[in-house]
């Protein structure tokens, strides 16, 4: 007896990849020394050219923003984007840096934060950073 049941086909992915992630406080101290900031009212980016095969992403988001419910919020909504756009950009670490501000956009919909933080981030990105 046949199935007629498709060939399971493969899961996407769509996991934020370990290798996509900065993680280590020395990748982060490293950005912060030697990387180009662009500032923006609600968020400070930090760019360095990196040697990885791919973009890198990191937030650094203080309790000066919120409780940890906006902290979290705004930090899935910030990978998501990242996730979304990285594919695009050349190997560099991008460490972004929430200001208070950006708060008031930790329940807003995604596609909001994105039309705030995509322009900035892509021009910073194309842009590039110091290299290490």
């Amino acid at each position: 007896m046949t199935s007629l049941a498709h060939p399971r086909e493969a899961p996407l992915r769509f996991a934020h990849p370990r290798e996509a992630r900065l993680r280590k406080r020395r990748e982060f101290d490293s950005a912060h020394r030697l990387g180009t900031r662009t500032h923006a009212r609600q968020f400070t980016l930090i760019i360095l050219d990196s040697d990885a095969p791919r973009a890198r992403f990191g937030t650094a988001i203080s309790r000066r923003v919120g409780g940890a419910v906006v902290r979290n919020r705004l930090r899935r909504v910030l990978k998501e984007i990242f996730r979304h756009h990285a594919h695009a950009w050349p190997a560099v670490d991008v460490v972004l840096i929430a200001k208070p501000e950006l708060a008031t956009l930790a329940h807003a919909k995604r596609a909001e934060v994105e039309a705030v933080v995509l322009p900035v981030l892509e021009r910073a990105a194309r842009r590039g950073g110091r290299r290490k």
